[in-house]
């Protein structure tokens, strides 16, 4: 008999011996002559012990959970706290913010060129036919710029002739912008964006300006969210929102994601190729193996699961095992190049696949695996 079998069978003696327990329960109330509010009280003493269990066993759980990875469990539970606020080792810069206040009406004219001259064809370009033509219609960057909420300069395992700066880059101010796709318009607005974007000071000069360039690029794919106006007409375009998000993402990801980069020459000893070339620090094999007690979004069916890896812009999916809560897969292995050790990880999602609607996320992780990756490539 095969596990799930098992399981299937233990499901029906459960159901078999609860049915038997409340036809003794009625027996004995008819036999006995007892009063029915004290078996309804008794009941009820009954089921809060077994609830009063279940919660502290996943008290328990979430506790172990909390001290294996205590990093990532903050994070997860103070999403939109800063960092710095629990962790030393990234501080506050508050007076960045107050200078990127005073460059914001300068910078916006930048970027608006960027969104109409470059942006808007590209993602035309990533377009079907049926949505096109696409361009932006209206474009106001507001007067709040990013925020960056936390810096952390790195000063283990960096070369002598580099400074590497990581910086947690939030967005939600009040840009609003009007888009045209095919015959349809629509505004976006409630713009957020989340990120770590690095910064790399390289290399280091005996001579001013000290520093021969500048790299900027986002570690991994930033967090993405815009509420889209004019509903009664964007609902006749199924799906898109979720079109827009992946079409926005691909393009930063094409500029600014590892190993893509914004890079800037200040010396004149210094050629862009310099800057631009990344040496891999390693690979990282990941051998998926099986997911248990899994719990499916519809309470009606079992899950359809599958994993999605992520290695800052690299992302793999695994097959999808259909209608099963603990799936086996079977020779799913993915190699990962991995360009950054420090502040990039190995992010696990777990989904169940859904026809209908948008996969629902199960669970997910990020195993800290990269550090055994301190070891010279090639």
């Amino acid at each position: 008999m095969t596990k799930i079998g098992v399981e299937e069978g233990l499901i029906f003696t459960k159901q078999l011996v609860a049915s038997l327990a409340f036809s003794l329960l009625g027996w004995l109330v008819s036999w006995w002559n007892l009063s029915l509010v004290g078996v309804v009280f008794i009941c009820c003493i009954y089921s809060w012990k077994v609830t009063y269990e279940k919660v502290v066993k996943l008290q328990k759980e979430k506790t172990k959970h909390f001290f294996k990875n205590e990093k990532h469990a903050i994070q997860e539970i103070l999403e939109d706290i800063p960092k710095w606020v629990f962790f030393p080792d990234i501080e506050r810069v508050e007076w960045i913010n107050k200078i990127a206040l005073q460059l914001w009406p300068d910078v916006t004219s930048y970027v608006r060129n960027f969104l109409e001259n470059t942006l808007e064809a590209k993602i035309q370009a990533s377009l079907s036919s049926k949505l096109r033509p696409f361009r932006f219609k209206k474009i106001d960057l507001g007067d709040q710029p990013p925020r960056i909420t936390g810096v952390k300069v790195y000063t283990h395992h960096v070369g002598d002739d580099e400074i590497i700066i990581d910086m947690d880059v939030f967005y939600a101010g009040d840009m609003a912008v009007g888009i045209k796709i095919s015959q349809f318009e629509a505004g976006v607005k409630d713009i957020q964006l989340k990120g770590t974007l690095r910064l790399i000071l390289k290399p280091i000069l005996r001579q001013p300006p000290f520093v021969g360039g500048i790299q900027l690029y986002f570690l991994t794919n930033p967090t993405l969210n815009f509420a889209l106006t004019d509903v009664a007409r964007v609902l006749e375009i199924p799906g898109l929102h979720a079109l827009l998000t992946a079409t926005i993402l691909t393009q930063i990801g094409n500029y600014l994601i590892l190993p893509n980069k914004l890079i800037y020459c200040l010396s004149s000893s210094v050629q862009p190729a310099q800057l631009l070339h990344t040496e891999p620090k390693g690979v990282l094999r990941v051998h998926l193996v099986e997911a248990k007690n899994l719990r499916g979004h519809d309470l009606t069916t079992k899950s359809d699961p599958y994993v999605k890896m992520t290695v800052a812009s690299e992302c793999y999916s695994s097959k999808v095992i259909m209608n099963c809560h603990n799936p086996v897969w079977k020779n799913e292995i993915h190699h990962f190049t991995v360009m950054e050790l420090d502040g990039v990880d190995l992010q696990l999602q777990l989904f169940d696949k859904d026809d209908t609607s948008n996969d629902d996320l199960l669970g997910s992780c990020s195993p800290s695996v990269l550090l055994p990756l301190r070891i010279p490539f090639g």
